[in-house]
């Protein structure tokens, strides 16, 4: 399940504090899609929605994580990489006062 809430869509263009947030949902979607798991049993197992209940929210949260992710390890990746590296750390963010 999602360690921070997940918006309907992933974020397009830059690189930002969301995609570092979910780096690990991103490669759990590459690594499902890869082994050729069902989008629906990924939106469950790894996103947390349910297709059932939500089947809009579920496929289109599951298609757009799926693209940023290979967005980011092929033609985003020297972008993300930077980004990353000028990113405050998941405790240093989630500490900021908004």
């Amino acid at each position: 399940m999602a360690a921070h809430q997940l918006d309907r869509e992933a974020p397009r263009g830059d690189v930002v504090l969301y995609d570092r947030q979910h780096l690990l949902i991103y490669a759990e979607l590459l690594d499902a899609d890869d082994a050729g798991l069902m989008w629906r049993d990924g939106a469950t197992a790894i996103l947390g929605v349910d297709p059932d209940v939500n089947p809009d929210f579920a496929r289109c949260c599951w298609q757009s994580h799926l693209a940023r992710a290979r967005w980011i390890i092929g033609d985003g990746l020297q972008s993300a990489t930077k980004a990353f590296g000028k990113m405050p750390r998941f405790k240093e963010a989630e500490s900021r006062p908004e």
